[in-house]
């Protein structure tokens, strides 16, 4: 579910981006400013990439497939809590 909030919390912040400066979506992925790891965004942003698997591989077929690599596998969520507590951190001390 942690991912699952994360990938929703991430496209409002690009739709509200998209508001304020009527870019396309994915010219936003394209801007330094999202790449930048001074920023917030960036730690938001590897946050989302590390949860896609994790999400992708969250269900009982995974399980069942992967065996013992699922738990390994799924001990990436212990990254993305790590990547989502620096992502909070700076935009905290951004302002």
């Amino acid at each position: 579910m942690a991912g699952v909030f994360g990938i929703l919390h991430g496209m409002g912040s690009f739709i509200e981006q998209h508001n304020e400066t009527s870019k396309a979506y994915l010219d936003l992925l394209a801007e330094p400013y999202t790449w930048n790891y001074q920023f917030c965004v960036f730690w938001g942003m590897l946050a989302a990439l590390v949860s896609l698997p994790l999400i992708l591989t969250s269900n009982g077929f995974s399980t069942s497939f992967l065996k013992q690599n699922w738990k390994r596998l799924q001990r990436l969520s212990y990254v993305m809590f790590l990547l989502v507590s620096i992502h909070i951190f700076v935009f905290k001390h951004e302002a």
